[in-house]
């Protein structure tokens, strides 16, 4: 990626890439698992060929962009919005970022198509939001003044009303929009809360990759620094292409081997932003997780 950081940022980076922070890996797979047991996922057939995880590593990747960065930019724009804005009568007020930040988690929950992905989704969500509780907002003792301490308060207002919201049964508290919201918050920059969240996306799936026997650390490594980093930052820019929540549509591969031909892919460059299926056979797969007779994942 072309863009700069700050040292506060690159701290923030490797924070929030911690693998023991709750974003998958030990007990979700992304349908990988599902996709496994039920026979769509290649047998190796020889040490030298391509890795067999590659496809779906490729597709269940693309698909997840497609469908999760929309919401997850929207989110940070709501509430990096609010958090830097200063205390002013035109300023938005912390009832209507909450407001907006529910209406865009109900969007999410009417899109995803199976339970599975809901009930991850909303596991992975909600321990954003105690991440922040626990572990990121400002200790009492350091006591805040001024504007900063103004910031804080801002920050409290947004986390603690969705925490609560997600307690009572307002909002389900989806991933996407609690990751945005959270690296908004954190004043991360658009383009680093969406590389890393494609980023722990795919560490997921190798991490659960790894834990089912299919490949070993090194292999997962390389399939993350060959295969995965092309791929997420192509569809970062794709997003940027595309940027908004302007329509929902339902795309078309339906394989484990992911990419689309040209036609399809230059077709889909003329069409209206916003989040979007491309993968149905992963989602009907990943629906299926529960009907398995043993299971490692959650998801």
């Amino acid at each position: 990626m072309a863009s700069t950081s700050s040292p506060q940022e690159d701290f923030l980076l490797l924070l929030l890439s911690d693998s023991n922070l709750p974003t998958g890996g030990f007990h979700f797979s992304a349908g990988l698992e599902s996709t496994t047991k039920h026979g769509f996922l290649p047998k190796q057939t020889s040490p030298l060929a391509p890795s067999a995880l590659e496809p779906f590593l490729v597709a269940s990747l693309r698909a997840h962009a497609r469908s999760t960065l929309a919401f997850v930019a929207s989110a940070h724009s709501i509430s990096s919005s609010f958090v830097s804005s200063p205390s002013s009568p035109s300023s938005p007020s912390s009832s209507s970022t909450l407001s907006d930040l529910v209406d865009l988690d109900e969007l999410y929950e009417s899109m995803t198509s199976n339970h599975v992905t809901r009930r991850g989704s909303k596991t992975q969500g909600t321990g954003m939001l105690t991440l922040w509780q626990r572990g990121m907002r400002s200790p009492a003792y350091l006591q805040l003044e001024g504007e900063a301490g103004e910031m804080e308060k801002r920050k409290e207002a947004i986390m603690d009303g969705l925490r609560a919201f997600t307690r009572d049964g307002t909002m389900v508290g989806h991933m996407p929009v609690c990751w945005g919201v959270l690296c908004g918050v954190l004043s991360l920059s658009l383009d680093r809360t969406l590389h890393l969240h494609l980023f722990l996306h795919a560490r997921s799936i190798l991490s659960s990759s790894v834990r089912l026997n299919q490949t070993g650390p090194y292999h997962s490594q390389s399939l993350l620094l060959h295969t995965a980093q092309p791929l997420i930052d192509k569809e970062v820019e794709f997003y940027h292409r595309r940027p908004g929540m302007g329509g929902v549509r339902v795309g078309g591969i339906s394989r484990v081997q992911g990419e689309q031909d040209e036609e399809d892919e230059a077709e889909e460059e003329g069409r209206e932003g916003g989040p979007a299926g491309t993968w149905p056979l992963g989602e009907i797969l990943q629906g299926r997780h529960d009907v398995m007779h043993s299971r490692m994942f959650n998801t």
